[in-house]
């Protein structure tokens, strides 16, 4: 499969670039989408077009084993399956209780002991995984808007919306406000 993908690549250096990440994340993105979809075959479909997505989107991998590289593939496979669920349920007319909450692995580095910041981290947690994305890729990936709008294939327009109702929800989250 990695031949057919690295065909879609112009240039060498990007073909080396895909080949580490399909080699370092691959199983990874099996495993998350084997979380979402409970389908083996399914799984797959949903790391294949996450490849494809991945490939349209490899000018935005600096470096493989970066966080922010991490952070980036589990967004597009978790989005990709949860596309995949919702258009199964219209399809099927079955409910969305497949869809359950997701949560990105943490960083193998953890985090700073700072109370505050450990508030403001345990707050983003428990936001809505509508903001709680955008989020996680303004703030602690650095994307500019229009990036993650292709990212998450939703308009700029969307992103800062998201981002703003985010900031409201998670101020509230920090007041100790229930939303």
């Amino acid at each position: 499969m990695l031949i057919l993908y690295t065909s879609l690549i112009e240039t060498q250096e990007q073909k080396s670039k895909f080949e580490l990440l399909y080699e370092k994340y691959y199983r990874l993105m099996l495993y998350m989408a084997m979380q979402a979809l409970k389908d083996p075959m399914e799984a797959e479909d949903a790391v294949h077009t996450a490849c494809i997505k991945i490939i349209k989107n490899l000018d935005k991998v600096d470096e493989v084993e970066s966080p922010r590289t991490k952070r980036f593939l589990l967004t597009i496979i978790k989005h990709t399956a949860i596309d995949m669920i919702r258009k199964k349920n219209r399809e099927k007319n079955i409910s969305l209780e497949e869809l359950e909450e997701w949560q990105l692995p943490a960083d193998e580095g953890g985090m700073a002991a700072q109370s505050e910041e450990n508030r403001i981290v345990t707050a983003i947690k428990h936001m809505p995984e509508l903001y709680r994305d955008v989020f996680l890729l303004k703030y602690s990936s650095g994307y500019e808007n229009r990036e993650i709008a292709d990212i998450l294939e939703i308009s700029e327009a969307s992103v800062r919306k998201r981002i703003s109702r985010g900031k409201k929800k998670l101020e509230a989250l920090l007041n100790g406000e229930n939303m």
